[in-house]
This record gives structure tokens, sequence and C-alpha cells, in this order.
């Protein structure tokens, strides 16, 4: 129903996806019998389409107290209403969107293969989801419901040295058809590899069960990773940064 608003949102679409199939998020409307308007949210995305004219639009803007990410498919009506009423809050910034057409299982094989000797690669338990802390930024852990729920419906792989974690990639939203990658590395083991080894490693998971990966890089280092994991450069992602 609510599928064609967000026809012109080329990108982020395994984080939208999830939200419409109702598998993470929230959707909010104008109406449930017409919608002419609609926003998503998960985690820090907020999508707007539709009619940005409508008095639905002017209530899904204003009311935004917290850090977000505006997304709008480049729309000027939205960008101007955002404009109006977070103007000074409003930090324009742009993603590094990623194809997964060209992925090599070959590849990201021997690519998850290249760790220390003394790491090794698993998937993350219920204690390591539950101690996730900042410096562990992005993953999906606070998308979901509780780390529980996140064990049983999404993916993880992550790097650790005796007994602790050193990097994780996670599946930062997921559909039916879909996976939104995240990862982190720790701070004090970043420049080693580990990103790419736990990231080849989760792209495995993703086609062997049939889901495509998705890749948007907010930064030099995390484009660099895509690169070398065999994604290919498909444009990039206009957002609207709203500050607290």
């Amino acid at each position: 129903m609510l599928g064609p608003l967000f026809d012109a949102h080329r990108h982020l679409r395994a984080v939208i996806d999830s939200v419409l199939e109702g598998y993470l998020g929230t959707a909010f409307v104008d109406s449930l019998e017409s919608p002419r308007t609609a926003r998503l949210e998960l985690g820090v995305y907020v999508f707007l389409a539709g009619d940005a004219r409508s008095p639905a639009a002017d209530e899904f803007v204003s009311n935004q107290d917290g850090l977000c990410e505006f997304i709008v498919a480049d729309e000027p009506d939205w960008m101007a209403l955002i404009q109006k009423h977070h103007g000074d809050r409003i930090e324009r910034r742009t993603m590094d969107a990623f194809s997964a057409c060209r992925l090599d299982l070959t590849n990201l094989r021997l690519l998850s293969g290249i760790v220390p000797d003394d790491v090794e690669l698993a998937p993350l338990t219920i204690e390591d989801a539950r101690s996730m802390g900042p410096e562990f930024n992005p993953n999906c852990i606070s998308i979901f419901k509780t780390p529980e729920d996140f064990l049983q419906r999404g993916l993880s792989v992550c790097a650790k040295q005796n007994g602790s974690i050193l990097a994780a990639a996670t599946s930062y939203s997921i559909s039916a058809n879909s996976v939104e990658v995240a990862i982190a590395t720790h701070p004090d083991h970043r420049r080693r590899g580990l990103a790419s080894a736990v990231g080849a490693a989760i792209l495995i998971q993703c086609i062997e069960r049939g889901l495509e990966p998705h890749w948007n890089a907010g930064n030099p280092i995390s484009s660099s990773v895509a690169n070398k994991l065999g994604f290919t450069p498909d444009g990039s992602v206009s957002l609207l940064y709203l500050n607290t």
C-alpha cells in the first residue's frame, strides 16, 4: 500500500523495505484508506515521501526533537519543509552507495580468512549482544526490540581475541530479500583488516541465504572497505542530518 510512495527512494532500499514489510521500524501515514503522505522510521533514519504540502507532512517533519537523518530523495518540497522547521540544526551530508552485483564468493572467503592466528570469527552470543557499547557503533542491537530478538532474526559475525570483541558486522536492517550491513571496529584494533574479515563473513551469510547485501558508506574508510570487498559504486545518498 505504501510502496509506490517510496519508489523515488532508490537507495537504502534494505532499510525502507524492512519497514514496509513490517520487519523493523515504524510507519506513519496520513490515511489508512488512501495514503498520500508517509514517514518511515528505523534507527536514525527518517524517510519522507508523498505530498509534502499536506498538513500531515508538516506534522511528520515538525515532530522531531532528537538526532535523525532525514532522507527525502532530493524532493525540493520536502527539503524546504525540513529547512522551515529545523533550519539552524540541519547539516547536509552524503553517503556513498554501493551495489552488490559483482560480489564474488571466492574473494569473500579469502578475505574472511585473513585474520591473526589468535583471532577467531564467530556469531555474536547473547552476552556479546548485551555488552556492546558505543565503541561498536554503528550496529543494529538497538534497532531490534531486544538482544534476544536480534539474535533470533538478525545476522552477525564478530572477530574475537581471548573472548573480547575486536570488530563486528551486523544486519542493521533485514527484510524478505535484503540486508543493510553495518560494521564497527573497536578504536584500539583498527587498521588490522578486521572490518574486511567480518564484512566478508557476513556477506557470505547473506549470499548463502539468498539475501542481497546493501552497503552505504558515511565515511572514506567504510567506502574503502566496500571497494575491497567487491562492491560496485552506485551513486550517493543525500540526507539532512538533524543535530540534537
